[in-house]
């Protein structure tokens, strides 16, 4: 196992320079912005959105092959190589050979975090969100060599080109190298944020924006999940400071810049279309005066070019661009579960709890999910960057972008790890808030210090035992299958189902965790986008006949779907103990996995087996939205 992860952090190190590479051939055309640390960035994020869409392309004409997509790689990796060697001498070093203590012991912090960011990505997929999509559905595009429709969940509709990247590290391996790509993200998305500071309050505002930004539980947990909001931070990043740069010299090419990585970060979720409307915002305030409407013209522009194949997708497939969002088209009740389930977040939108947020955050992060383990110095020292006066202009411009987003995360689902967009610019607030505070008053100062150091400390004291149950796994300590039965709920259950069902079954769950059934699978939905909780007979067996299932696999504890079970006349074959975790929290509660054959069911149109297992489990055309549905093959 630990020669697997080396081998894995060395592609990634491949894939990093082909993402280099290819942005280097994208934007050579347009010159350098004399700031070598900026370009090469510039470079890497923009070549991962290329690779994305690329990606996304060759989904579309059904050509995601290892054999077409290694050549690419190893070219574009021997074009960031001679990138890479071309910007070195330009690059700044981040830091001297000589630091202060605590510089030392900040730096040393930050090390710590993106040691432990790499061990646990090396750990067997274990995270429920990544487990029913961002990387079950990659699974699903590779082993179908082409990109289909998921219309029974409806996240699949998300703009997903962070999910495209892990694609990418299935061709090249396995889910594991696929899990690397968000997280080679957010590793630049800290450079970023220590580069951009650097430029703007030294060395010191650089290594302490790095701190408050990076050395967190929170942070530790995106960036390892195969979450996309820390790639969503890195294009907010990049955004952000293409965009100073043009407040302050007035680049119109650092301005389209800002507006494709805006754009960049609307193309990998619909938050992202929130941070690209705050970092308008943000540069609006900024310009002032000088604001013209072409300044507007060329940032929505960039934006659009960038992120609208996202939307003209869904648009094409469902008549909504945003769906199931704004202008609808999905099934009522499975629309209210969905508000349901995002509505368990927070505590409400009403004015008293905007105002009590910055308390609740702070005081009991829990109800916003693991909210529990964001840094409590981004609330804590943000005001004081007021009192620098040097800055304080910008600070104000980069309050209000961070206040859009924040308002705008606030009338929507209060999940905390949705904050990571706008931390890259907040972090480096509460930089110079603290920086600012420390160098006022001797005692003032000591008091802050002291307070961000217990921050840091407690927060890495958390991270380490979140860390170590990953560590067993990595080293070899722990097979990966106990690991797996530790970690992932219902893997006892898909285990059965794996061991005992045949080759050729086609499984029909209500399980969100996805990514490890072998045999073919088609759910249910898991806010009943695909079979409405409350289905009678007649609609449940007509969707099971579409579906061409030949077993289900139920969890017992919704009982509306072992109540459909008997509609169809399915026939209990096992009932199977298994264990429920949740995100964050240490223990798990106990259910059963319910696992019955169904009475033979014509197959659907569409049953040629494909290369790598994969067999559409519906009728219709590729991206058939009405009637289609999505399966999983090994």
């Amino acid at each position: 196992m630990p020669a697997e992860c080396l081998l894995h952090v060395a592609l990634a190190g491949g894939t990093a320079l082909s993402w280099l590479g290819l942005g280097s051939l994208l934007l050579g055309p347009v010159g350098r912005s004399g700031d070598a640390t900026l370009d090469a960035l510039n470079r890497l994020g923009g070549g991962a959105l290329a690779f994305g869409l690329l990606t996304f392309a060759a989904g579309w004409v059904g050509l995601l092959y290892r054999a077409a997509y290694l050549p690419v790689l190893v070219l574009t990796a021997g074009v960031g190589i001679r990138e890479l060697w071309a910007l070195r001498r330009g690059v700044r070093r981040p830091l001297p050979l000589r630091l202060t203590w605590w510089e030392g012991a900040l730096v040393g912090v930050i090390g710590v975090y993106c040691v432990l960011a790499i061990v646990l990505t090396c750990a067997p997929i274990s995270n429920t969100d990544a487990l029913l999509y961002h990387a079950a559905d990659p699974r699903m595009f590779a082993g179908a060599h082409e990109i289909v429709e998921v219309p029974w969940n409806w996240t699949s509709y998300q703009p997903y080109t962070v999910e495209m990247l892990v694609l990418d590290g299935f061709l090249l391996w396995d889910s594991v190298q696929g899990a690397f790509a968000p997280l080679l993200l957010a590793l630049a998305s800290l450079v970023a944020v220590m580069a951009a500071s650097s430029r703007i309050i030294g060395r010191r505002g650089a290594i302490v924006a790095g701190a408050v930004y990076f050395a967190q539980p929170l942070m530790l947990w995106e960036a390892t999940s195969v979450f996309v909001e820390a790639s969503l931070a890195f294009a907010v990043a990049l955004a952000s400071w293409n965009a100073a740069r043009y407040v302050r010299h007035g680049e119109r090419t650092a301005l389209v810049l800002a507006g494709a990585f805006a754009g960049g970060a609307a193309g990998m979720k619909y938050a992202g279309i929130a941070a690209a409307a705050a970092i308008g915002v943000a540069g609006a305030a900024a310009l002032g005066r000088r604001l013209r409407a072409a300044d507007i013209a060329v940032y929505v522009l960039a934006a659009a070019v960038v992120a609208l194949p996202w939307y003209v997708k869904n648009a094409v497939l469902t008549g909504n661009p945003v769906y199931p969002f704004i202008f609808g088209g999905i099934e009522p009740q499975a629309r209210a579960n969905i508000q349901l389930d995002l509505d368990l977040y927070g505590y409400g939108h009403g004015v008293g709890d905007a105002i009590a947020l910055p308390f609740r955050l702070l005081a009991n992060g829990e109800a916003f999910g693991c909210g529990k383990w964001l840094s409590p110095l981004f609330v804590m020292f943000a005001p004081a960057a007021l009192l620098r006066r040097r800055e304080r202009r910008a600070v104000v411009a980069a309050s209000l972008g961070v206040g859009t987003y924040v308002g705008l995360w606030f009338v929507g689902s209060q999940q905390e790890r949705f904050l990571v967009v706008a931390m890259p610019v907040a972090a480096v607030i509460a930089a110079i808030g603290l920086l600012e505070l420390a160098g006022r008053h001797r005692i003032g100062g000591g008091v802050a210090a002291a307070t961000a150091a217990l921050a840091l400390a407690g927060g890495l004291a958390m991270s380490v035992e979140f860390a170590a149950r990953f560590v067993p796994v990595v080293v070899g300590a722990q097979s990966e299958r106990e690991f797996l039965e530790q970690r992932v709920s219902s893997y006892t259950g898909i285990e059965w189902v794996n061991r005992n069902l045949p080759p050729d079954s086609r499984v029909l769950t209500d399980d969100p965790t996805l990514l490890y059934y072998r045999p073919t699978y088609v759910s249910f939905g898991t806010h009943g986008e695909g079979l409405g909780f409350n289905a009678g007979p007649v609609e449940t067996r007509a969707y099971v006949r579409r579906t061409g299932a030949t077993h289900a696999a139920v969890v017992e504890s919704i009982p509306s779907r072992v109540e459909q079970m008997r509609f169809v006349r399915a026939r209990l074959i096992a009932r199977v103990p298994i264990r429920i975790y949740a995100a964050c929290v240490r223990g798990h509660g106990v259910d059963f996995m319910r696992v019955y054959a169904l009475p033979t069911a014509p197959r659907p149109s569409r049953a040629v087996a494909a290369p790598g297992g994969y067999r559409p489990a519906l009728a219709g055309r590729r991206f058939a939205h009405a009637s289609s549905g999505c399966t999983q093959g090994t």
